[in-house]
């Protein structure tokens, strides 16, 4: 299972790249697509998904080129947008199994089946006759999580699929995630780097249409190794440090206020080395724009 992206780009009316040149290779498991606001994360996303069709460049998946086998790749992709909408009058149950009608799944055994698994996945159970209009923002948000999982995608696209879930469900949607990377190639898109940290084996980061990074979440930490620091501060002395230094958390601790510093020199006052994270290692390379 290899979906391989080569010198990808897209260019928009106007003149307006979204895209440069992005080359990478995907394999099963669970690949974070992470990156600042108008990286391009949306756009790359449609790209792979069949939906926009690329200025430049080619997406194959085992050998299949995209724009040759499109109906071949939309029965094997599950997608979920960032902004999506239903028919209001429909009832969850229904939508989903026109959506399986579109990928193909013409049995109407098979077809009950698929809708009866994705709506016990996503715990919509008790609402499955509703209405959409009867739908809160979330519910919304766990229907169009289910018709993504219908038919047990081989490519599973997900743009920001943890916005409007509470901690409970975060936590069934992750659990579903990495049950489906066993066997799939997920790929996440998000701009919070904790919705990336429950298994992912690669992360890409995007800016400005660039890709910056394409490597593991260890190898992007390790960026940050040796510049990270633990200082114990007053909020006076807070206040001085954010004149000097990039300040990435702060931390009340008994009394007195824990700051972490990112910076090649060491902070004054009482200050130790501290182990890197992924949002020190992500902030280096923003701060470098090294290419991996």
């Amino acid at each position: 299972m290899l979906l391989q992206i080569t010198n990808l780009m897209k260019t928009y009316k106007g003149n307006i790249a979204a895209l440069h040149d992005i080359n990478c290779s995907l394999k099963k498991g669970i690949v974070g697509v992470i990156g600042p606001n108008s990286a391009g994360k949306t756009t790359f996303l449609k790209i792979i998904a069949g939906l926009e069709e690329p200025t430049s460049g080619q997406v194959r998946f085992d050998g299949l080129e995209l724009r040759q086998n499109k109906q071949i790749f939309r029965s094997m992709i599950g997608y979920l947008p960032q902004e999506f909408g239903f028919y209001s009058k429909s009832t969850g149950e229904a939508i989903l199994d026109y959506i399986a009608v579109l990928k193909g799944i013409d049995d109407k055994k098979m077809r009950q089946y698929g809708v009866d698994e994705v709506i016990d996945l996503v715990n919509l159970n008790d609402v499955r006759k509703l209405t959409i209009k009867e739908y809160s923002f979330g519910m919304k948000r766990r229907l169009g999580i289910a018709q993504a999982l219908l038919g047990k995608p081989r490519i599973l696209i997900l743009d920001e699929p943890m916005e409007g879930l509470d901690p409970g469900e975060t936590i069934r949607l992750g659990r579903i995630i990495g049950e489906m990377a066993s066997q799939s190639l997920v790929i996440i898109s998000t701009h919070s780097l904790s919705n990336v940290e429950f298994g992912c084996s690669t992360l890409l980061v995007l800016r400005q249409g660039y890709m910056l990074y394409d490597g593991t979440p260890a190898e992007l930490i390790s960026l940050a190794d040796g510049l990270v620091w633990q200082v114990e501060a007053t909020f006076q002395q807070i206040e001085q440090l954010k004149a000097t230094f990039n300040i990435v958390g702060i931390q009340q601790k008994d009394g007195y206020m824990v700051v972490r510093i990112l910076s090649p020199q060491k902070p004054p006052g009482k200050a130790i080395a501290a182990k890197a994270r992924l949002e020190e290692g992500y902030l280096t390379l923003l701060h470098s724009g090294v290419h991996s």
